[in-house]
């Protein structure tokens, strides 16, 4: 009976020992940016300090939350007088490797997908990876000297067709209060075809 009774007290042992492990399988680092990263921004300030920018609504809101195989977001960019109908979509999986948070930035293999305007907000949960285009763009964020995000896409960008471009590159900068986004088009030559030339979008948390 003493035998039984340790082999089943070991059971257990190993049993409570392997849910930490699990519930822990997020490090400090990647929960302190999904704690940043969610939200809903607004680039209004920046608009009406500068009659060149458009007042921008960015929503970034998690999905698939059962999945094990990533921290999965819904993102939508739209003009604020147009909100229910949004210029960019994409589905980002979030991740740590190498000590950098990486967001991998995939769209919709059906491009069209979200433009269906009956249903609002769209109904990302009814999808899958599955829907999603095997070509994704990463952007890797480390920590800088105040504890924030900075990232940026690979060396070369990623490969890219809006407006005639061939590279896609952006520069990010995330805190708790705001994110600074630089999308930029380039030729295979180099030449900046579309995109700010200044600096990024200063997009500030409103929810």
């Amino acid at each position: 009976m003493k035998k039984i009774c340790f082999c089943l007290t070991g059971l257990v042992f190993l049993i409570v020992l392997s849910v930490p492990m699990q519930a822990s399988a997020q490090s400090d680092l990647l929960q302190k940016f999904l704690g940043r990263f969610a939200g809903t921004y607004s680039s209004e300030r920046m608009a009406s300090e500068n009659p060149s920018r458009v007042h921008v609504i960015l929503t970034i809101k998690p999905i698939w939350k059962d999945r094990s195989d990533g921290a999965w977001f819904y993102l939508e960019q739209a003009a604020y007088h147009q909100r229910e109908v949004p210029y960019r979509t994409a589905v980002l999986k979030v991740f740590e490797q190498d000590g950098k948070i990486i967001s991998r930035n995939y769209t919709f293999e059906n491009k069209d997908i979200f433009l269906d305007g009956e249903e609002r907000p769209f109904p990302i949960e009814r999808f899958s990876p599955s829907a999603l285009d095997a070509k994704y763009c990463d952007i890797l964020f480390e920590v800088d000297f105040s504890g924030n995000f900075v990232g940026k896409t690979p060396d070369g960008g990623c490969q890219n067709s809006f407006k005639g471009a061939q590279v896609f590159t952006n520069e990010s900068y995330l805190t708790k209060e705001f994110l600074i986004s630089r999308d930029r088009g380039w030729s295979q030559e180099g030449k900046q075809l579309w995109g700010p030339e200044d600096f990024g979008y200063l997009f500030e948390k409103i929810e």
